[in-house]
This record gives C-alpha cells, sequence and structure tokens, in this order.
C-alpha cells in the first residue's frame, strides 16, 4: 500500500488544496477512517512524505499496518528515507516525495509532494513519463493498492485521479 501526504494535523492544507472539510479534526478522522479500512496491522504501508505536521508518534499508533516512511519536506529529518526502490512484477519502481526525472532509471516513480496542483504534468498516473502520484488529494484519500497499479500501468492510459471503479 502506498499514501502520500496526508498532513495529518496540518490545518491550513485545507485551504492550499481545497479538501473538503470544515475543519482538521473532521480532516483527521476521514483519513484515519479510509486508512483502517483499507489496511490490516498485516499490511506494509509505504508512506511517501508529508505524514504529520506534528504530534507523529500519535498518528503511527491510529494507524493500521507496518509503515515505511519515505521522507517529505514537512516530516521530521530524523524519519524514514530519502528514497527507496522496488522490484515487482517485472516492474522497478522509485519510491521518492518529490517527482523528479526518472527516464535515466528505467522505473516508475511512485512519489507525492505536489498534491493536486499541475494535475496535467502530475496526475494520479502519467504513462508517459512513468510517474505514479499517491498523494491523499488524488486517492480519494484512500491507501493505494499495489495491484491497482499494476492493473493501472497495464492499460497503457493516463489517470487523473484513482478511477472509483477500482476502489
Amino acid at each position: 500500500m502506498f499514501i502520500a501526504d496526508t498532513h495529518f494535523g496540518h490545518k491550513n492544507i485545507i485551504k492550499y488544496s481545497a479538501r473538503p472539510f470544515i475543519d482538521v479534526i473532521t480532516m483527521n478522522e476521514h483519513i484515519k477512517n479510509k486508512w483502517n479500512e483499507m489496511i490490516s496491522n498485516e499490511d506494509i504501508v509505504y508512506i511517501i512524505g508529508d505524514f504529520a505536521r506534528r504530534d507523529f508518534k500519535k498518528y503511527v499508533n491510529l494507524l493500521n499496518g507496518k509503515k515505511i516512511f519515505i521522507q517529505g519536506n514537512h516530516d521530521p529529518p530524523e524519519i524514514g528515507v530519502k528514497q527507496l526502490e522496488l522490484q515487482l512484477n517485472n516492474y522497478k519502481f522509485i519510491l521518492s516525495h518529490y517527482p523528479t526525472n526518472l527516464n535515466s532509471h528505467n522505473a516508475w516513480l511512485i512519489h507525492g509532494h505536489v498534491h493536486n496542483n499541475r494535475l496535467r504534468e502530475y496526475p494520479f498516473i502519467n504513462s508517459k513519463k512513468r510517474t505514479i502520484n499517491v498523494g491523499v488529494d488524488l486517492t480519494k484519500f484512500y491507501p493505494v493498492n499495489m495491484k491497482w497499479i499494476l492493473d493501472l500501468i497495464e492499460t497503457k492510459r493516463d489517470y487523473l485521479y484513482l478511477p472509483s471503479k477500482i476502489i
């Protein structure tokens, strides 16, 4: 499972990303519920940056799954790694909070950081650039299952948002 840009406890993100919540408590609860609905305590979750503004451990303890952190620009510097590489089903994936040019790596980039800004450049899936933006603003606040990613890559299509039919 993959997720980015939850920004637990960050009230201004509601305004910056036009999130449909009246306050940060409602946002936190909604994201927590979507997370725990999809993830069991046995699942591995790759958090691709910008997890929590403060009270980091509090939110970690409220959420199911074994968490692996990729550092974002709003995370404590001692948490996680800057980048990670995975090999699955004959695909190479680079996990990085920041969308970078990886054409020379012959890999797909799973990232966050840009939220729902620059959607044409950084949609949920850009098949030409081989990028996958798992920021919650593009996934209806759900974590994204690797099977979904693999199925959508196989279509060789672009997707602005995570398709509803796949959840």
